[in-house]
């Protein structure tokens, strides 16, 4: 008889007895799931195999290997669908492909207390985030969150470059009242650059935005993980940041940076809530409790415009931190 053990996850695990004589036998032992909890064991492409086409309305899902969503394809989640997925699973999104997620939930399966892996948002980085007129065909991947839509316990949330690989940036994201909670990272952009179809040296700012979002860090990040950043953005111009609330809660036990940056320019602004020409109110972002609210660290010299307006600061050891740009702004703030 001895001490029992619950809750553990998937894996492979080194058990050691010790005997009244105090010597150790130690045994490896391999835990998996019963394939029965999962509606799908195996990866899933949509909609080759796929057996429900969009939307998904009000349906409760799980992935044990990820679903990827086909180039040209469009998958939307509506009605409080909850998409759970297992241990370093990911939601791909090819480029060309779009998902939207209304009021629904893509997070880890609540067998297991352990992070998925995230959306994968691919693109091209040799193409524009526009729609080419030419051929008329969108290149770049794309997610649209909205209406509360939820990401939560991811290792990225949305990964705008496929880490470990080249070529892939450019994908988009659109938030609009969506909610990033309790990831490691909840949004990354790297290494990619806009332009107008047809003249590549014509460069435009990213498309992707957030407007009214929720990034939180609370008490119930997964154990034995550590909370990084919120967005992080590297040699990128343009993202847009309005009205959006980033915290970490006093109990969370994590500490980290909402912002950070290197070589990258971006907006932090507010959302005007009047009706009044000019404005008369405004929403705009606050950030509490971080070790760094914003950090931009740039090796080289950088002239990328990083503008700050109407942002709210609270209980942060540092409020915003620039290194080595020389076009940034910050204006009626409050630090």
């Amino acid at each position: 008889t001895g001490d029992e053990i619950y809750g553990l996850c998937e894996g492979e695990y080194t058990v050691c007895v010790t005997d009244n004589g105090y010597s150790n036998v130690c045994t490896i032992v391999q835990i998996s799931f019963d394939p029965n909890i999962w509606d799908y064991s195996e990866k899933i492409y949509f909609p080759s195999t796929s057996p429900l086409p969009s939307p998904w309305d009000n349906e409760t899902l799980s992935f044990a290997k990820g679903l990827e969503i086909e180039s040209g394809e469009t998958l939307e989640l509506t009605n409080n669908t909850i998409l759970m997925f297992g241990k370093n699973s990911k939601l791909i999104i090819r480029p060309g492909a779009t998902l939207i997620v209304n009021n629904s939930i893509l997070t880890n399966h609540n067998a297991c207390p352990v992070m998925w892996g995230g959306v994968v948002v691919r693109g091209n980085k040799y193409k524009s985030q526009y729609i080419d007129p030419s051929d008329g065909i969108q290149w770049q991947g794309k997610i649209v969150l909205e209406n509360n839509a939820i990401i939560e316990n991811a290792f990225y949330g949305c990964d705008c470059y496929m880490y470990g690989s080249t070529g892939y940036e450019g994908g988009i994201v659109h938030a609009t009242d969506a909610i990033f909670r309790n990831n490691t990272i909840s949004v990354a952009f790297e290494d990619y650059h806009n332009f107008k179809p047809g003249y590549p040296s014509w460069q435009k700012d990213n498309i992707s935005y957030f407007k009214n979002c929720i990034f939180e860090t609370n008490i119930n990040f997964l154990p034995n993980e550590d909370f990084s950043r919120n967005i992080q953005m590297s040699d990128v111009e343009g993202i847009k940041i309005k009205g959006c609330d980033f915290i970490i809660q006093p109990n969370a036990g994590q500490t980290g940076l909402a912002i950070a940056t290197g070589n990258a320019s971006f907006y932090v602004d507010a959302i005007c809530t009047s009706n009044d020409i000019p404005c008369s109110d405004y929403d705009g972002c606050t950030f509490s409790g971080f070790y760094g609210a914003i950090g931009s660290m740039n090796f080289e010299p950088s002239t990328k415009t990083i503008n700050i307006n109407r942002a709210e600061f609270y209980n942060n050891q540092q409020c915003i931190g620039v290194y080595n740009n020389h076009n940034f702004s910050i204006l009626n703030s409050t630090l």
